[in-house]
């Protein structure tokens, strides 16, 4: 339900309110988690640092989802991906690699590449989205 809410958030407020064909993708805990070792942070920071482990723990996380976003692209077409969650605050750390990983799997005449964009909203699309389902039901529309 959370995805499904920050999409509506994202498709009302957000990165995709000007677009009708959008996968909304949250990154976050489900893909990553941050890691405390020896008193250290270890994720996007480690990355951006060059920590040859972090970059290579980053390189097949980031492969992975485009594995996963390959098919999706291929099935629904989206002309936009919006990535949200956590992991999208590394901005192009994480979105350039998957671009360019995505861009080289698609085939020129099965699917062509969609945008892909950080979310607007951030972690308040879950909420945000939350808030214009319960208007929904009580039959209000969306507030900005």
């Amino acid at each position: 339900m959370t995805g499904w809410a920050g999409a509506l958030a994202e498709a009302t407020f957000g990165a995709a309110r000007d677009e009708r064909d959008v996968l909304f993708l949250p990154v976050g805990a489900g893909i990553a988690g941050t890691a405390l070792v020896d008193g250290r942070l270890l994720v996007a920071a480690r990355v951006r640092e060059g920590d040859p482990d972090a970059v290579a723990v980053w390189d097949q996380a980031v492969a992975a989802l485009a594995h996963g976003l390959t098919a999706a692209v291929a099935l629904l077409a989206p002309r936009l991906i919006v990535v949200g969650g956590g992991l999208a605050d590394s901005g192009d750390l994480l979105l350039r690699p998957l671009s360019e990983i995505l861009l080289a799997r698609l085939s020129p005449r099965s699917a062509r590449m969609p945008r892909l964009v950080r979310a607007a909203l951030g972690d308040q699309a879950g909420c945000l989205g939350a808030a214009l389902l319960a208007r929904r039901a009580l039959g209000a529309g969306p507030s900005p």
